[in-house]
């Protein structure tokens, strides 16, 4: 696939899967075998059982999260992704009882693609202002 392609498949996993929790569409979008570098929840399992865990696990704590694309760049088969994103901590999260505190946040998500599908991701986000924002860190 091209990148432009892979831009588009990646756009529509975010607002598809993520920002509508059609999570039933996951495998349209994501290898079985995808391998997460950066699990988000502890004891996270492999390939695509883990990514449906995290997803799970995001809802969980915040049922209106929403992933909004403000950068994307790719070269081959690589997209790098600049998201910002919002929504209200509703649910437990990472051991965190509900705050009813809104988030707004970046994370930097890296991801390969094989056989039009995300096969492997990198993700980076900034924990320290996410836990600020939620009442656990120091202002």
């Amino acid at each position: 696939m091209t990148v432009e392609e892979n831009k588009a498949l990646l756009k529509r996993f975010y607002d598809e899967v993520i920002n509508e929790n059609n999570v039933d569409m996951i495998e349209d979008f994501v290898d079985s075998e995808i391998v997460d570098h950066n699990p988000s929840v502890m004891e996270q399992a492999e390939g695509l059982e883990g990514t449906l865990q995290a997803i799970a696990h995001i809802r969980q704590g915040f049922p209106d999260i929403n992933f909004e694309i403000r950068d994307i760049i790719g070269e081959d088969d690589k997209l790098a992704v600049v998201l910002r994103i919002t929504g209200t901590h509703q649910g437990e999260f990472w051991g965190i009882e509900s705050t009813n505190k809104k988030i707004d946040t970046t994370i930097i998500d890296f991801f390969r693609f094989e056989d039009g599908k995300i096969a492997e991701r990198w993700g980076l986000f900034d924990i320290y202002e996410l836990m600020k924002q939620l009442g656990q860190a120091a202002a």
